[in-house]
């Protein structure tokens, strides 16, 4: 493969840190450079000390700081986006790098669908009219309409993994080691997908090296094939801990009539959420990793990492509801 530049917006932490990881390992024996922007720099230990890897510090929303860090570059094969959510987050990034890159891979979200009694979602679903998802909806849009740039986004659904930001499984792994009780909206039998997220790092790569006609101007949803209940994630993750989970279930209708939001008090919808793969697996891509394989890794990584959650194994808005159950 010819020196060829790769940019990526993050990489310090979950998806961000994937993505880094999984182009690192398609680049290797290569000597293309895999340039990473982040406001503090990327942690080079994380890649071990990885010398494709060059780390450099702006922020995307300064365009003379953006200018100064790539100045030395005339083009890039691919921009990998981790960070960006609202449209006033591609501003600076398009302008600078306008006519200068191939391709641009964002990393979107499931999130942009309304809610639908008609599943799996697709492309042609309802989508959401207000934030916080509007604003990734609106992105894939700007890029879009781009002129000469092609691109292509991932709209994962659920994602776990070591290093998540979102204490969602974390949170489970904590109360089921405490002996605390999880507190479950309904019976917990409504049906989600989840992805690995070192397997959303791998995807997105992978899209990226396939011809630009198979992917221009394309949505793909990334998950696991298979749908888990909530009572068998939770299920799983006392399997990998070593203990049984307690469960609680509540009525969502109680939370409502005490003024208190769900989110607030369970890390999950309420509802089946899952996607069409189709997209993906026609493009012989799929997420090959088990989920108790997945949370038993992800548990591992908790265990050495731990100090960097906090100790509560209830939400705050749990609390509060549990003075009524």
């Amino acid at each position: 493969m010819q020196k060829t530049n790769f940019l990526i917006f993050g990489g310090n932490h979950f998806v961000g840190q994937s993505t880094v990881k999984a182009l690192l390992s398609k680049l290797k024996n290569t000597n293309s450079k895999v340039i990473t922007i982040t406001r503090s720099g990327v942690n080079s230990e994380l890649f071990d000390n990885n010398s494709n890897l060059l780390s450099l510090k702006a922020d995307r929303h300064n365009e003379a700081e953006l200018k100064s860090v790539l100045a030395d570059f005339n083009e890039f094969e691919t921009v990998f986006d981790i960070t960006a959510y609202q449209p006033e987050d591609l501003k600076a990034p398009l302008q600078v790098l306008k006519n200068r890159v191939k391709q641009w891979a964002f990393v979107s979200s499931a999130g942009v669908y309304a809610k639908s009694d008609i599943l799996p979602l697709e492309e042609n679903s309802a989508k959401v009219t207000a934030q916080p998802h509007l604003g990734k909806l609106q992105c894939e849009e700007i890029l879009k309409t781009t002129e000469n740039l092609a691109s292509f986004w991932i709209r994962p659904l659920y994602i776990y993994g070591p290093d998540n930001t979102f204490e969602r499984e974390i949170l489970f792994f904590k109360a089921i080691e405490a002996s605390k009780e999880i507190l479950i909206p309904g019976n917990g039998e409504n049906l989600l997908q989840f992805s690995l997220v070192e397997e959303i790092g791998e995807n997105l790569v992978e899209l990226s090296f396939l011809p630009t006609n198979q992917t221009l101007h394309k949505a793909f949803h990334i998950a696991n094939k298979n749908l888990y209940s909530v009572n068998y994630f939770i299920k799983v993750c006392g399997e990998v801990v070593g203990k049984e989970a307690k469960l609680k279930y509540f009525s969502p209708s109680l939370a409502a009539e005490k003024k208190l939001n769900i989110r607030d008090i369970f890390p999950f919808r309420i509802d089946h959420y899952f996607a069409d793969l189709e997209p993906l697996h026609s493009l012989g891509l799929k997420n090959k990793i088990n989920l108790r394989d997945g949370l038993q890794k992800t548990y591992n990584w908790f265990k050495q990492n731990r100090n960097l959650y906090k100790e509560h194994c209830i939400m705050p808005a749990g609390i509060e509801l549990m003075k009524y159950l």
